[in-house]
């Protein structure tokens, strides 16, 4: 996603979705092949709660620590696949 394309993206996500709840947070979310939706936010609402906030098909949507935890196990799987390849590629004849 171009830098215009996400800020327009965050923008309408900060103006309409969710007006009430405050970024202080930003982290990458790893998509494999999907170029889109590769930004995650931690938000804090006015009674101080916090949310997941991620995008699908850049509409903002308030996720849950599951969906985050699920995304750690694809980034591994994707690191240990990767280590392997590597491994493959030096010491296999």
């Amino acid at each position: 996603m171009l830098k215009s394309e996400f800020t327009r993206v965050y923008d309408r996500f900060k103006e309409s979705v969710f007006p009430k709840i405050k970024k202080i947070y930003e982290f990458p979310v790893l998509y494999a092949g999907w170029e889109l939706d590769y930004k995650g936010w931690i938000g804090i609402d006015e009674e101080n709660n916090k949310h997941i906030i991620l995008t699908e098909d850049r509409h903002a949507y308030i996720s849950d620590e599951n969906e985050l935890l699920d995304k750690i196990k694809e980034y591994q799987d994707a690191i240990d696949r990767t280590e392997k390849a590597l491994q493959i590629l030096k010491y296999e004849k």
